[in-house]
Parts: structure tokens; sequence; C-alpha cells
């Protein structure tokens, strides 16, 4: 299994969780009303994540010394709080329309350019991208 997709589904309540011997490297979330519980553990091979169309949820979290790349946030207007702090492969990450996103821990990840997405965020309080050495 290399991809997750959940699509138009009106309630989802999830916790996701496979050992790491799992292929599973890309999971993507769209045309959501409500993701209730959101726990997606570690994954040795996940590098993408999608989400696309989500009235919730409020926040996202990732694990430490995830293999994460890729992180897309689109029409995500409930997003308020989102930290990615010590995802240390993370290169890419998007905002579209993620109009009340507050908080935003991008501390440890090796960005391979600024994200401009980031300066549509115009709620954004705290940006956290300092480099912990």
């Amino acid at each position: 299994m290399r991809l997750i997709r959940i699509e138009n589904v009106t309630e989802l309540s999830l916790n996701l969780s496979l050992n790491s011997n799992q292929q599973l490297m890309s999971i993507s979330f769209g045309n959501l009303t409500v993701l209730e519980s959101k726990s997606i553990m570690y994954f040795a091979k996940l590098k993408v994540i999608d989400f696309k169309n989500l009235n919730s949820p409020t926040s996202f979290n990732s694990t430490p010394d995830n293999r994460l790349e890729f992180v897309s946030f689109e029409n995500t207007p409930s997003l308020t709080d989102v930290n990615l702090g010590r995802s240390s492969h993370l290169e890419t990450v998007m905002f579209i329309d993620a109009p009340r996103m507050k908080p935003l821990d991008l501390s440890s990840c090796r960005l391979i350019s600024f994200p401009v997405s980031i300066l549509t965020l115009t709620s954004l309080e705290i940006l956290n991208n300092m480099q912990n050495n």
C-alpha cells in the first residue's frame, strides 16, 4: 500500500496507525465535512500529506522524526494551528486559503525555499522557523 486517498465523505473519525514495515508513502484527504479524530502515527516511509477542502481539523501536529517531505493545506478554513517542528526532512509546505492560521512552527525543517504561500496567511501571529542546532 503506497497511497491512501479519502474523499467526499461527510463525517470521518480516523485514527491511522500502521507498523513501520508498511509502504505507505502518501495520504490525501479531500472534501471532508468533519474529520473528528486525527491521529496519524509514525510511518517510516510516509512522505506526503495533502489536505483539500476540509471544514476541520483546526490543528495539525506532526510527530518527531517523521519522514515528511511535502505537506499541503488547501481550502482549510478552520485550520488555526500547525506544528511541523522537528520535521527535519520537510522540503515543501503549502497553504492555500487557510484564513485563520495563527501559530506556525517550522523549526528544524529543511525547506528548499521559503514557502511564499505563508505570505497569504493574513491572520498569522507567530512563525517559528528557527533552526535548532
